[in-house]
């Protein structure tokens, strides 16, 4: 850091309705005598959500559509870790048992 200091770099994202009181708490809680802060705007794609039956039950899907005309689709997560904690199953497993049924359940038409 400073004259070749060893230090920390925090980053904090927070809304701006909550600004002050994070600013408050890291002079108070930190040894920070100042703050650099900016600004930061987000775009975001349009989405979908559906509920797709599956072996686990009903999941949540995430569809979004890229810039591209590309569809992406995300298994909700708090799905996953339900069924996680439901079945013992780690989630990337899950995640990719879900995907392989859906692939084929859309190739018969059944999605």
């Amino acid at each position: 850091m400073k004259k070749g200091r060893p230090g920390l770099n925090l980053t904090v994202l927070v809304k701006d309705h909550g600004l002050e009181q994070v600013q408050a708490f890291l002079l108070e809680h930190t040894s920070s005598i100042g703050l650099r802060y900016q600004r930061m705007e987000r775009i975001e794609l349009p989405r979908t959500i559906s509920e797709v039956e599956t072996p686990f039950g009903p999941v949540r899907i995430k569809e979004v559509i890229r810039p591209s005309a590309r569809k992406s689709r995300k298994i909700e997560y708090e799905d996953l870790q339900r069924i996680r904690e439901k079945t013992g199953r780690s989630i990337h497993e899950i995640q990719e048992e879900i995907i392989h049924y859906l692939a084929g359940a859309s190739s018969k038409g059944e999605s």
